[in-house]
């Protein structure tokens, strides 16, 4: 990965992790216990890096001011619509 990449994770509530690298997903891990212990990690009581908890926190609440709803995809990423 070069330096200054974005990494996304997207964790929609179904038990699955998707990792996104400057808009491409690169991974798709199916595992309820993984994405308890990536939120542990990153916003949890004791975070590995407080700056990211902040982060975090700032863009859901910015997110939830604007009235965007869960689950919509990271920045970057084109996500298909179905045609009826």
């Amino acid at each position: 990965m070069k330096v200054g990449a974005e990494v996304v994770f997207s964790m929609p509530g179904d038990g699955s992790l998707t990792i996104y690298v400057d808009g491409m997903q690169q991974e798709k891990i199916m595992s309820p216990a993984l994405c308890q212990g990536v939120l542990d990690m990153y916003i949890g009581e004791i975070p590995v890096a407080p700056s990211v908890k902040q982060h975090f926190l700032d863009g859901f609440r910015s997110a939830y001011e604007k009235g965007m709803r869960a689950n919509f995809p990271p920045p970057g990423t084109v996500t298909a619509t179905a045609t009826q």
